[in-house]
């Protein structure tokens, strides 16, 4: 049966009804469960022209940021750091964000996520440890929470423990404060039981001369001050919203909101032309992520750099073409098969697999870690850096090559400079202007042009079914103390010097020079070496410092080197049966005389 309320328990209840508020807000705790983890990916807009109402610090608050406008779009992509070739630099990172211009690397743990270290890649190559890593968020996070944090990382220049050494020091000291609690809406959603951290940040560049470890000479360099709010909730891993005002929080600058978090390691394909970020072009509606299998059946424009670890398939007609901003792709573990056509700046490709079917343009710098199978054309390359495996049946063109590891060519090759230090082979075409081998260049048939200089400081086995055309000047030497070592069984003409400062050796070779001939080293077996401007006499080059097998032929002729003696003796003189002749080096020859009339 119903019983009545007594006028305390109506207070009571009434005291209670006035908390709801207060216990709503008491139960949003943001905890380390909550910060961006492996495999998220966030989409977001930025407005740089806003006006919003921020509220007052307080609880219970409504952000209305509805009215947001979409100036440009950004994407950030978060992916496990041990999957790159130079993780062991950041040995306490678990988590890692960014593309082949740089990298960020950070820690996350039950007390926050800290930036504890950067790379960049491009234009330069840097690797900055945090001596003090910086906070972006300690946890766990409610209502009233407070953090400080203090930061520092330097940049060494011209370090020498003997002299003056110049440092340019970066300091950050920080604070955190969960300020106010409620409900936010923006273009794209509404999110209740959101926290808001103000952050302000003061950061500060010096550079530090010291002499023997102490500082003579301090100079700073640059001084600003950070004012954000962010908004957070539980199971997001990434802000709502972050509003960035201006030092003394009179004008909002930018306002950076949420699209929508994508969900990783999905199938996902193009279905219309359109751009990389843009939703409507792939079946998802959504945008790709790292750790997606992604096939691109349209015209797509790479309109943002991008890092893989899954799959990428372009496919027969087809494109994937940068916009008209300098592009970064980069991969890690992944496979890229190119059906279609791929164009972008720069192109880093880490362990995994790489195939070209079509076409791929690359107008910077491409870096190859990956067993890379070329069947169509690779080209428009200023610099590429082979440490892995390429082999390419196909056509490649750059400016400049170099390789540390295993490049095999069955097909076409143009590089300006060629320097090897791994292991070449060639069985195609292969043209260049200089080429150095430091390696091992396995010239087993086909022909090689080059338009100016060859150096071998490595060694070559040149086969008999291989011919090389030398525009300019050849030479074997071992310039890094090393093996010289040219082992001529095919054809090598020359169209101006040629010079041996190692072993030059071979059966069947044959070498032709149209000017200088020099030997300082060793010339074993029993090749050609045609001079086709000789000196006239044995040996027919035109310096000779060094050692030459007597079976060496010289344009086809073989002929013993013999010593000539001015001064010599005949006896018995006179004589009617025979003569001995005695030559200077004491040698001498007797002869019989008959009468043959």
């Amino acid at each position: 049966m119903n019983q009545l309320i007594k006028p305390t328990d109506m207070k009571k209840i009434l005291f209670l009804i006035c908390l709801l508020p207060y216990f709503s807000f008491a139960q949003i705790t943001f905890t380390s469960t909550d910060l961006p983890a492996v495999g998220d990916t966030f989409l977001f807009y930025i407005d740089t022209n806003c006006v919003v109402d921020l509220g007052t610090p307080s609880g219970n608050q409504n952000w209305d940021l509805t009215g947001l406008d979409e100036d440009s779009a950004s994407a950030i992509a978060y992916f496990d750091p041990s999957g790159l070739p130079f993780s062991g630099d950041f040995p306490t990172a678990n988590l890692c964000n960014g593309d082949s211009t740089g990298y960020m690397f950070y820690n996350v743990s039950n007390s926050g996520m800290e930036i504890v270290g950067m790379r960049a890649e491009f234009p330069n190559l840097m690797t900055i440890n945090f001596t003090d890593p910086s906070l972006l968020l300690g946890t766990p996070v409610t209502y009233g929470s407070s953090f400080t944090d203090y930061s520092e990382w330097e940049i060494a220049y011209d370090y020498n423990p003997a002299d003056m050494d110049t440092f340019y020091v970066s300091t950050s000291n920080k604070t955190l404060n969960c300020d106010a609690w409620g409900s936010i809406s923006t273009p794209y959603g509404f999110y209740d039981d959101v926290l808001r951290i103000k952050e302000n940040t003061i950061n500060v560049a010096n550079l530090i001369i010291e002499l023997n470890g102490s500082p003579v000479y301090t100079q700073e360099v640059s001084r600003d001050t950070v004012v954000n709010y962010f908004f957070i909730t539980n199971e997001l891993h990434y802000p709502v919203a972050t509003i960035k005002l201006n030092p003394d929080e009179s004008e909002i600058l930018e306002i950076e909101y949420m699209y929508t978090p994508i969900i990783s390691n999905g199938q996902i394909e193009s279905v219309s032309d359109g751009n990389w970020t843009t939703p409507t072009t792939w079946d998802c509606m959504c945008i790709p992520t790292p750790g997606d299998e992604i096939t691109v059946s349209n015209d797509v424009t790479l309109d943002t750099d991008f890092f893989l670890t899954n799959t990428l398939i372009i496919n027969n007609g087809a494109s994937l073409i940068k916009d008209g901003n300098e592009r970064y792709f980069a991969t890690s573990d992944a496979s890229v098969i190119v059906n279609g056509k791929f164009h972008t700046d720069y192109l880093y490709l880490g362990n995994g697999t790489t195939t070209i079917n079509d076409s791929l343009l690359v107008n910077i710098s491409m870096f190859n870690s990956s067993n890379l199978s070329n069947l169509g054309v690779i080209a428009e390359i200023d610099s590429l850096f082979n440490a892995g495996t390429i082999t390419n049946s196909g056509e490649i063109n750059a400016l400049n090559y170099t390789s540390e590891n295993t490049f095999s060519n069955s097909g076409d090759c143009y590089f300006e400079n060629f320097t090897n230090t791994g292991v070449f082979t060639n069985t195609g075409f292969f043209e260049f202007d200089d080429m150095t081998n430091l390696g091992l260049f396995e010239f087993q048939s086909g022909t090689a042009t080059g338009n100016y200089d060859f150096l071998n400081s490595g060694y070559v086995n040149h086969a008999q079914s291989a011919s090389i055309n030398i525009g300019n000047d050849f030479m074997n030497s071992n310039l890094d103390s090393s093996i010289a070592y040219y082992n001529i069984e095919g054809q090598m003409t020359v169209l101006n010097n040629w010079m041996n400062f190692d072993t030059i050796a071979g059966i069947n070779g044959q070498i032709t020079v149209s000017n200088s001939t020099g030997n300082d080293g060793a010339l074993l077996g029993s090749f050609d070496l045609c001079d086709q401007t000789p000196p006239p006499s044995y040996p027919f080059i035109d310096i000779n410092n060094g050692v030459i097998d007597p079976d060496i032929s010289f344009c086809g002729t073989v002929q013993i080197e013999t010593p000539v003696s001015t001064n010599f003796k005949i006896y018995p003189n006179p004589t009617s049966d025979y003569i001995n002749i005695e030559l200077e080096n004491e040698s001498y020859f007797s002869f019989e005389l008959f009468d043959i009339n």
